[in-house]
């Protein structure tokens, strides 16, 4: 039996090959950033060869300790140079023009008494530093000065939302408002000692109120593996992150998002939620951890995701002159085409349920049935085993009334000129009723005739769909295991034709046969139709298979149908402040003790539209995150 077919391992055929990766547009200012970016480094190496001489003028009061810092701060400088070239220039640029300006202070009042005489003092103790010691030292007060910014946005926004936001509001927000007056100097101390310090702020009561977190190093990476959760949604990152990856690189090498360590972005279209880390920056290099947040979204979930998109509307398509969103921990930054899988989920009720539709099934079936097996079948004789029983008068007349007889002629390319609507009445000639692919699909219809094909049920149909309604003692199941996988699949061919009927409009059966022949052949070369989270869907999607469909149970035990299409789709990009970040991620420990409700579910899960409170915990690393994919850290 079925010797013509050679052995597959899977149900379904191989997809096309990917399409090569569109070459990323960019833009002008993008082909010039590299060239700006060499001649920046050109200018400041330039301009400390001509103007510093720090060692020669110093040699005679300088001690060992001072030269040895010096030479720290010059191969410091030289690297942060090459690696940060822009922070390098700016840091250049205002120690320059500190030193002029310090310069026209002490030379312009040489007789300084008191305390202006130790100010001069001072000021000429600057001056006698090398050049390299006075950028190291600019360095650190301009990035302890960005922290500090950073981290007086997320109190303010903190304190914005407990006194103005109804959901976050108290009862008695004054009288917290002026018990934060008060303690105003204590929160600016604290918040600028943590700045200084490098350690994160974790909030208090959700109030704006913060306790120093103790001191850990920005730059451990995580377990360097990719982790995902159970499900069909995680796969769908796969080859996603894979284009992502480029489309990062080219906007990182073009200066549009920023390559300091430990910036968090937050790329967003339709469903998908990704969070990029950047954990490390070098010489045309950046370390990047990606994290693909759940797409079944919670009504947590789904506030601040509304709010994401409100934002990115905003800047990217509206017409307003300012940021409406400017108290909020996310910044729009520019939008990307990036190849992706978009998701469409609909429900299936009074699509399959229809009478007209149930009674179309068994003629679309063997339709499939005949095109699958003819496809599937090599050159040469095919043999069966057919009982007796099988072989009689009444299985011969079931082939004149059912069997689609004009659908099997146009696919030997007999008649095919002529497509009639009452393809089944055709006589059938001896020899083609020995063809052992005409037997397989009659012993097929009689076997599941008998087990509901003449009026079939939405459940009977799904359990097809899965791949399990056979029983052991069915002919099907008992002939040969590639037989079964062959009906299957052209049950769930019928299934999605059922689905296009009801959306096209249009008649399967009756009409339409030559474009339901090119149909099918789309089904083989460009679609996958199957079981959403198995092995033959995973393959599908790693292989970037144009189009997937699959049919499943929703939570309320109603029938959807989810659609994949691989293609381009435009995605936000903003980043999200650092410090918002660390200083969630730092409480969480904290707030499964302490701060759980009556359900154990902590604080700060709880949606938060200006801080994305829930989007940021799903993003922490596991157990106290929830992400549905991780990324391996990259190097782009």
């Amino acid at each position: 039996f079925f010797s013509g077919f050679g052995p597959r391992p899977t149900p379904f055929s191989p997809p096309r090959p990917a399409p090569p990766p569109r070459p990323p547009r960019i833009p002008l200012a993008g082909r010039l950033f590299p060239l700006l970016r060499t001649l920046g480094t050109a200018l400041c190496l330039t301009y400390a060869v001509l103007f510093h001489r720090p060692l020669q003028q110093t040699a005679a009061t300088a001690t060992t300790p001072l030269l040895v810092f010096e030479a720290l701060c010059a191969a410091r400088w030289t690297r942060w140079l090459w690696q940060h070239p822009w922070s390098a220039l700016s840091t250049l640029a205002v120690t320059v023009w500190l030193g002029r300006a310090i310069e026209a202070a002490t030379g312009s009042q040489p007789g300084l008494q008191g305390d202006k005489q130790g100010l001069r003092l001072s000021l000429n103790g600057w001056t006698r530093l090398g050049l390299f010691a006075q950028l190291w030292l600019v360095w650190l007060l301009l990035s302890r000065l960005e922290v500090f910014g950073r981290r007086l946005s997320f109190w303010w926004v903190s304190l914005w939302t407990v006194l103005v936001e109804g959901k976050h509001r108290w009862r008695r927000s004054w009288p917290v408002l002026v018990v934060l007056l008060l303690l105003l100097p204590v929160v600016v101390a604290v918040i600028a000692s943590s700045a200084v310090l490098g350690v994160m702020l974790i909030p208090v009561w959700g109030i704006p109120l913060f306790v120093f977190a103790f001191p850990r190093p920005l730059r451990v990476w995580p377990v360097n593996q990719v982790r995902h959760s159970p499900g069909p949604d995680s796969v769908l990152f796969e080859p996603f992150f894979r284009n992502l990856r480029a489309t990062l690189s080219d906007l990182l090498g073009q200066g549009c998002l920023s390559s300091t360590p430990g910036s968090f972005y937050l790329l967003r279209h339709d469903q998908y939620m990704v969070i990029a880390e950047l954990l490390e920056s070098g010489l045309m290099q950046s370390m990047v951890l990606l994290k693909g947040l759940e797409l079944q979204m919670t009504s947590c979930h789904t506030a601040e995701a509304s709010r994401v998109d409100e934002i990115f509307d905003d800047a990217f398509g509206g017409e307003a002159c300012y940021n409406e969103y400017w108290q909020h921990c996310l910044t729009p930054i520019t939008q990307v085409d990036v190849d992706c899988y978009l998701v469409s989920d609909v429900k299936l009720t009074g699509i399959y349920e229809h009478p007209e539709q149930l009674a179309a099934v068994q003629g679309i079936f063997l339709r499939c049935l005949v095109w699958i097996l003819k496809r599937g079948a090599r050159q040469g004789p095919m043999s069966v085993d057919l009982e007796d029983d099988e072989a009689d008068i009444n299985l011969r007349q079931a082939a004149e009334q059912q069997f689609p007889w004009k659908w099997y002629q146009s696919l030997h390319g007999e008649n095919g000129a002529s497509f009639q609507a009452s393809d089944s009445a055709a006589p059938p000639s001896l020899r083609d009723f020995s063809d052992p692919i005409v037997q397989t699909v009659l012993a097929c219809l009689r076997d599941l005739q008998g087990a509901g094909l003449e009026r079939p049920t939405m459940t009977w149909l799904f359990g097809w769909f899965n791949g399990g309604q056979a029983s052991e003692s069915s002919w099907i199941q008992r002939a040969h295991p590639l037989l079964k996988q062959e009906v299957v699949k052209a049950f769930r061919y019928t299934l999605r034709l059922l689905y296009e009927q009801v959306a096209w409009q249009v008649e399967w059966v009756s009409e339409q046969t030559e474009q339901l022949m090119e149909r099918l052949e789309e089904f083989d070369e460009s679609w996958h139709i199957g079981v959403g989270g198995t092995d033959d869907w995973t393959r599908a999607v790693r292989a970037t298979t144009t189009n997937l469909f699959t049919i499943f149970t929703g939570e309320n035990g109603e029938y959807r149908a989810r659609g994949l299409t691989y293609g381009p789709a435009t995605w936000g990009v903003g980043a999200l402040n650092p410090e918002a970040v660390r200083g969630i991620w730092g409480s969480l420990n904290w707030e499964m003790l302490y701060l759980t409700n009556d359900d154990e579910e902590r604080y700060s899960i709880q949606a938060h539209e200006k801080l994305l409170r829930n989007i940021t915990v799903q993003s922490a690393e596991p157990p106290l995150g929830y992400p549905v994919y991780t990324d391996v850290v990259r190097c782009l």
